[in-house]
């Protein structure tokens, strides 16, 4: 389900106190369900949630047609061969639900993220091999997103035209430290408008290791869901902590009571 986003409120960036106990409940339960681990019986079928739920990736700057080829065979078969066999035997004495899921899933990865100018190179590949995996893309002056709006419509554009069937785009952390958010969230739909166009995902990257509060990390994902984020993201490949989870599911309880979106994959992106 698509989030189609709704207009720029200012409202909506203060946070709502009221909600803290229940969400302090919730980020405690997370923190210790990563303590007690899975019981050997499951292991292999939470692997697989876990894996099904990934972005496998690839942004190196020394990316080629032969790298992106040993990506997509990765996405496609390494969990197929590890864990297939294990899960299918242990579905075999239970009748659990998620057992009897993975007996019949693809065992892939949510998609495989590569650059602009490797989605040809990852879409051939797929097609070539007549199978199937969503390709994301990085695009709109990915890392830093110091770059004009132009430029970054431009590329998003040339990802689209590729292939992509996400798109992963970063914000300017400057605009959002001095809390132009009004104008980050016209960026966004501007991005937004090329998705929707293109029946494309668009993920939101807040790289909240370089926002100067959990304030503005607040009002950061809040615009990026306003502005019509499917999915929000902390970062790509940077550490965060437990506050920021906790930031982030009281704001998307306050998003879902003003409208109404898929909630639910739009947290599971911020654990990914």
């Amino acid at each position: 389900m698509s989030n189609p986003g709704i207009l720029f409120d200012k409202n909506m960036l203060e946070r709502n106190e009221n909600q803290d106990k229940d969400i302090v409940t919730i980020v405690d339960e997370c923190d210790r369900c990563t303590k007690v681990g899975f019981l050997p019986e499951v292991e292999a079928s939470y692997l697989g949630l876990l894996i099904h739920v990934m972005d496998l990736t690839s942004l190196n700057s020394t990316d080629n047609h032969k790298n992106i080829e040993a990506l997509v065979d990765k996405a496609l078969y390494y969990t197929k061969k590890m864990l297939k066999t294990d899960i299918e035997s242990m579905a075999s004495n239970h009748s659990c639900e998620i057992y009897n899921y993975f007996t019949t899933s693809t065992l892939t990865p949510q998609t495989v993220c590569v650059s602009s100018v490797r989605v040809s190179d990852a879409v051939q590949i797929i097609n070539c091999l007549n199978e199937h995996i969503d390709i994301a893309s990085v695009a709109g002056g990915f890392p830093m997103g110091q770059v004009p709006l132009s430029c970054r419509i431009t590329e998003v554009e040339y990802a689209i035209s590729q292939g992509a069937a996400e798109i992963d785009i970063v914000i300017d952390r400057g605009l959002a430290n001095i809390g132009d958010f009004n104008r980050l969230y016209h960026d966004l739909r501007s991005i937004k408008s090329l998705c929707v166009n293109g029946d494309v995902t668009l993920k939101t990257i807040l790289s909240v290791t370089e926002l100067d509060s959990y304030h503005t990390v607040y009002k950061m994902a809040m615009t990026a869901m306003m502005a019509g984020s499917d999915f929000i993201k902390t970062s790509t490949g940077m550490n965060y902590k437990y506050i920021i989870i906790y930031n982030y599911i009281r704001l998307i309880i306050s998003y879902s009571q003003a409208v109404i979106v898929d909630w639910f994959s739009l947290f599971y992106s911020c654990t990914t």
